[in-house]
């Protein structure tokens, strides 16, 4: 599926298999207003896709959705809400995890649904600290224990940072730690970053051996230690080096 704003319409453009026949269907999911902006796709265990954007007639956070047959609504009204948005679900039960930025506040914000259904309600989180967004975040979903990781680029200090989102616990790390969530910046840019994106990818680490002793192995390095060789836990990787969130 492709997306794509056209004339202030939202359109989606179904890819029909064979792809070798580059068999297209566009259809248009929303048209009142100007819709369409900063608009981010996921697909589902079940291969339905969920879409986040941004209606800035409106100054909205909306959603489509496809359960058999399409959905839309708006997600977030209160203010100037849904810039730059980001969205992820889970596999099962499937659950919409969407970043997004609430530029009248300048708060980086979270939409989340912890209970699933077509129509099912969001509940909705900000970063505690305020931040200034001109890109798109870039949200991924640790899928073994549900956590919400965003990238975003904060044009007040020009840092790429990374916010964690824990529903039940405080983050003993990364440095930063508010109720809920950990901040921590990866990297300074002498210029603004324009567009990013986030991977989270699960590594196997040998059990008993330190995830830096794995990474010594991988390129080439010796490992500081031993450590038996069978399969052990996982940890999630990112696009860039992070502390593994500790709960307190």
């Amino acid at each position: 599926m492709a997306l794509m704003q056209a004339r202030s319409r939202l359109v989606a453009v179904l890819i029909a298999a064979p792809l070798s026949l580059f068999a297209q269907t566009p259809q248009t999911l929303d048209a009142t207003g100007d819709v369409g902006k900063y608009t981010s796709i996921a697909v589902d265990a079940t291969n339905s896709p969920h879409i986040s954007y941004y209606d800035a007639t409106n100054r909205d956070l909306k959603g489509v959705w496809k359960s058999g047959i399409w959905y839309a609504g708006p997600v977030h009204q209160t203010g100037n809400v849904g810039e730059y948005t980001s969205i992820a679900v889970t596999s099962a039960p499937i659950l919409k995890f969407i970043s997004y930025y609430d530029g009248g506040n300048e708060y980086l914000n979270l939409a989340y649904q912890e209970t699933t259904g077509a129509t099912a309600a969001y509940t909705f989180e900000r970063l505690p600290v305020s931040v200034r967004l001109l890109a798109r975040s870039s949200l991924a979903l640790n899928l073994s224990s549900v956590i919400p990781i965003i990238a975003f680029f904060d044009v007040n200090d020009r840092t790429l940072k990374l916010a964690l989102f824990n529903r039940g616990s405080t983050f003993s790390s990364p440095p930063l730690s508010y109720p809920k969530w950990g901040v921590e910046t990866v990297a300074t840019a002498p210029t603004n970053v324009e567009d990013l994106a986030l991977e989270v990818r699960l590594r196997r680490v040998p059990l008993g051996q330190r995830p830096s002793q794995a990474a010594g192995r991988r390129h080439g390095g010796k490992p500081r230690g031993g450590g038996a060789q069978s399969s052990g836990p996982t940890r999630a990787m990112g696009a860039s080096p992070c502390h593994q969130p500790r709960f307190g």
